[in-house]
C-alpha cells in the first residue's frame, strides 16, 4: 500500500528549548520493516533515531503500536543507547495513504501532538519551486523559526527509464520507473548495481545530486558530496540539524561519515571561525577595557591625593611664610623651567631617591640647584615636606643666614669664618670650634670626590679637636678656582709645551 511520510523537515519544538535551540542535531531514521537489525545501527554517529511507525486514533488522537512492531520499538531505545547513551529517540506517525485530517489535527493541535514531520524535496530546481531551498525558505517566510527545523538526508534514490539514452541530462524525457516496481534503491543497491553495470558516474552541483547511466537507466541519488554540500547547507541557513531516512538504506555508514566529516571540514566551520576571529578580539577588547578603568581610578586616586596634598602644602607654605624670613622665596613652575632651560639635561646635576637635580640660574642671575619628582620615584609629597621644613630650619634667623657653599670658603680662606656664623649661637666665644666645623664641612664638598673625608676621618676629626686637618680646596659648582690649582695649571701647561726634547738610546753591536 502507498504511504506518505514527511521526512525531510522534522519540527522538534519539544525538543528543543532557547538553551539549546543552538544544539547541532544529527537524526536518522529506522523502519521496523527494514533487514537492518536494531543492534547493528552505529548509533555514535547520531545524536536522535526515529523509530517508525506508531498510527493515530482518529477519534481519540491516542498512538498505537502493531504488535508485530511492538517486540522492535519497545527495546529500541535501550539497543541503541548501548553504543551511545546520550541518543535520543523518536516515534514516528504513519499518516497513511487516506484522509490526510487526522494527522493534520493532530500536527495543528498543540494538545494533540508531540512532534510531527515534515515535506521531503531535492535542495535546488532552477526550473521549478519543487525544492528543498524553495520549502525551506517558505517555511521561514510564514513564521517558522530556522532552528525549529532539520534537513532530511535521502539514502535512497530513483532509477528511470530514459526515452532517448543520448539525452541522459537532468530532467530528460523518459518512459517510466526503472530496476524496480516503484523505480526505489537503497543508496547500498545503488552502489552494487554500478558496480555491474555503472558506465557513467556524475555529480550536478546546479541540483546538488548524483547520478549514474548505464545504457537507457538513469538513476539519481545522493552521495557524499551532495551529502557533504546539504548538510553545510543546514548549518549556513542555521537549521537545526539533519535527518537521515533512512539508515539501513547506507553502505557500510559511508554516507553517515560523510555527514560527519562536513565538522570536520574548516571550509564549513563559519561558526568556528567566527568564535576563532572574535573570541580573541573580545579578550583584547576586554583586557584593554580593565587596563583603561584601571589606569583611570589610579589616575583620579592620585588626583584625588594631590587634590589633599595641594591643600596641605598651602597649609605648609603658609606657616614656612610666617618665619618671617625675606629670603625664603616661593618660585612658580614657569620660573624653574625657565631658570633649567627646561630641565635641560646639560643642566643635570645628579639624582637620587626622589629624582633628578638640576642645575639652574635665575633671570636676575641667582643660581640655585632645582629637584624634580621622578615618575618613576617612590618618594612623594611626605619626602617634599620633610625637605621644605629642614631647607626652612636652615633658613630660621635664629641659626643662620643663608649664603652661597663658595663665599664661605672665600670667608674661611681670608681668617673670617666667624663672619658666617650667627652671633646667637651659644659657642660664638669658642670661635675655634665654629672655625674646626666649618672646614670640616668644607672639606666635605669639595670638587673632587676623592678629595672628601670618610666617614671614620668625620667621625675622628670631630671627637678630636687635636687632630690635623687638611686644607679644603675649593667647593663644587664655584666658578673660581684657587691660586695654587691655577699655578699648578700653568707648571703643568709649561712642561706639556716642551716638544722638542729628543732621546738618544745606545744599542750594544
Amino acid at each position: 500500500m502507498l504511504f506518505t511520510i514527511i521526512s525531510l523537515l522534522l519540527f522538534l519544538p519539544s525538543l528543543t528549548s532557547s538553551s539549546e535551540s543552538q544544539t547541532w542535531i544529527k537524526a536518522g531514521y529506522w523502519h521496523s520493516g527494514s533487514d537492518l537489525p536494531i543492534p547493528g545501527i552505529d548509533s555514535t554517529l547520531f545524536t536522535h533515531l526515529t523509530c517508525a511507525f506508531a498510527h493515530i486514533n482518529s477519534s481519540t488522537y491516542e498512538l498505537s503500536i502493531s504488535s508485530s512492531d511492538e517486540p522492535y520499538i519497545s527495546t529500541f531505545t535501550d539497543v541503541v543507547r548501548r553504543k551511545n547513551p546520550s541518543i535520543i529517540t523518536l516515534l514516528s506517525i504513519w499518516a497513511g495513504d487516506s484522509n490526510f485530517s487526522i494527522f493534520f489535527s493532530m500536527a495543528t493541535q498543540p494538545s494533540h501532538r508531540t512532534n510531527f514531520t515534515g515535506a521531503h524535496s531535492a535542495l535546488y530546481d532552477p526550473s521549478s519551486n519543487i525544492s528543498t531551498d524553495y520549502g525551506i525558505k517558505e517555511w521561514i517566510s510564514r513564521g517558522l523559526p530556522a532552528d525549529k527545523m532539520v534537513l532530511g538526508l535521502a539514502y535512497h534514490g530513483y532509477a528511470w527509464t530514459l526515452v532517448d539514452p543520448t539525452a541522459n541530462e537532468i530532467g530528460s524525457p523518459a518512459r517510466g520507473r526503472a530496476v524496480t516496481l516503484d523505480g526505489s534503491m537503497f543508496y547500498k543497491f545503488i552502489k552494487s548495481y554500478m558496480k555491474c553495470y555503472g558506465e557513467r558516474v556524475g555529480y550536478n552541483s546546479t541540483y546538488v545530486t548524483n547520478y549514474c547511466i548505464t545504457g537507457s537507466v538513469w538513476i539519481g541519488y545522493d552521495d557524499v558530496e551532495a551529502i557533504r554540500t546539504k548538510v553545510s547547507y543546514a548549518r549556513e541557513t542555521r537549521l537545526l540539524g539533519y535527518k537521515v531516512w533512512q539508515v539501513c538504506n547506507d553502505d557500510n555508514w559511508v554516507l553517515s561519515k560523510a555527514a560527519q566529516e562536513d565538522e570536520k571540514d574548516p571550509r564549513n566551520k563559519r561558526q568556528f571561525l567566527l568564535l576563532v576571529i572574535l573570541l580573541p578580539t573580545a579578550t583584547t577588547v576586554t583586557l584593554l577595557l580593565v587596563f583603561v578603568t584601571l589606569y583611570l581610578r589610579k589616575r583620579a586616586r592620585r588626583s584625588k591625593g594631590w587634590m589633599g596634598e595641594g591643600k596641605e602644602l598651602q597649609s605648609l607654605l603658609a606657616s614656612v611664610g610666617n618665619a618671617n624670613d625675606p629670603n625664603l622665596l616661593v618660585f612658580s613652575l614657569t620660573n624653574l623651567v625657565e631658570a633649567t632651560n627646561n630641565f635641560s639635561f646639560e643642566n643635570k646635576l645628579g639624582e637620587g631617591g626622589y629624582g633628578p637635580v638640576y642645575e639652574g640660574v635665575l633671570h636676575y642671575g641667582q643660581e640655585i640647584a632645582v629637584k624634580k619628582l621622578s615618575r618613576t620615584s617612590t618618594q612623594g609629597f611626605e619626602e617634599f615636606k620633610n625637605e621644605i621644613m629642614l631647607i626652612t630650619k636652615l633658613q630660621h634667623v635664629n641659626l643662620t643666614d643663608y649664603l652661597p657653599i663658595p663665599q664661605a670658603y672665600d670667608l674661611w680662606k681670608c681668617g673670617k669664618g666667624m663672619e658666617f656664623m650667627d652671633p646667637s649661637l651659644d659657642d660664638t666665644n669658642s670661635s675655634c670650634k665654629l672655625v674646626r666645623c666649618m672646614q670640616i664641612a668644607l672639606l666635605c664638598v669639595q670638587e673632587n670626590p676623592a678629595d672628601r673625608p670618610s666617614m671614620l676621618e668625620l667621625s675622628s676629626m670631630l671627637k678630636n679637636e687635636t687632630a690635623a686637618m687638611n686644607t679644603p680646596k675649593r667647593p663644587a659648582f664655584s666658578i673660581r678656582r684657587d691660586e695654587d690649582e691655577v699655578q699648578e695649571s700653568t707648571s703643568q701647561q709649561e712642561i706639556w709645551s716642551v716638544g722638542d726634547v729628543s732621546f738618544t738610546q745606545t744599542v750594544a753591536r
